[in-house]
């Protein structure tokens, strides 16, 4: 699905989209700029045949920390 930067803020401000932090200038015509963390997951998503969410499936992301900046 695409949104438009209208469809997307209506989303946003109707709260079935979550951005935080969130700053309206992250909004382009058809996507929203993002900024990293200097940590984050990476799926494994070769230990299970699917995703499901109703399961929980503890390992099937691993936290990655970079070296240096």
């Amino acid at each position: 699905m695409l949104l438009s930067d209208k469809d997307i803020r209506a989303e946003i401000d109707n709260g079935r989209v979550r951005i935080d932090p969130f700053d309206d200038s992250m909004v382009q015509p058809s996507s929203i700029d993002v900024r990293l963390d200097r940590y984050f997951r990476v799926f494994e998503n070769h230990r299970y045949p699917h995703i499901d969410p109703s399961v929980e499936q503890v390992d099937l992301t691993r936290l990655v920390e970079p070296d240096g900046d």
